[in-house]
């Protein structure tokens, strides 16, 4: 036996309830937990430190406690540190187990 339209239950939204204000609701939530990740995601990282060209030769490039250097637009060189040379006595300006860059200095003309 099959039922007339006007007799088959409609799928109605309650007065006061909009579906889509829900969805929405949820986008903007998990929008915010996104943004509040990528803030606090760097929070522990430390920014290089500035020094000079004669504290990078005499006390990290004599000592051997570089790494590498990346040279951007021959202008400034970002310094990278040993992991096994950072240490809270040599560098305490530096937070153990940072990737770094660590210190950067001006390349003079």
């Amino acid at each position: 036996m099959r039922q007339h339209p006007e007799n088959t239950p409609q799928k109605t939204t309650p007065p006061g309830k909009n579906p889509f204000r829900q969805v929405t609701f949820w986008l903007y939530f998990l929008l915010a937990i996104f943004l509040f990740y990528q803030f606090f995601s760097n929070f522990g990282k430390s920014a290089p430190k500035e020094t000079d060209w004669n504290r990078f030769e005499t006390e990290m490039l004599a000592n051997g406690d570089v790494e590498k250097v990346d040279i951007i637009n021959k202008e400034k060189a970002e310094v990278y540190l040993s992991p096994e040379k950072i240490n809270a006595e040599k560098y305490p300006e530096i937070k153990e187990g940072s990737p770094g860059p660590h210190f950067y200095f001006t390349i003079g003309s």
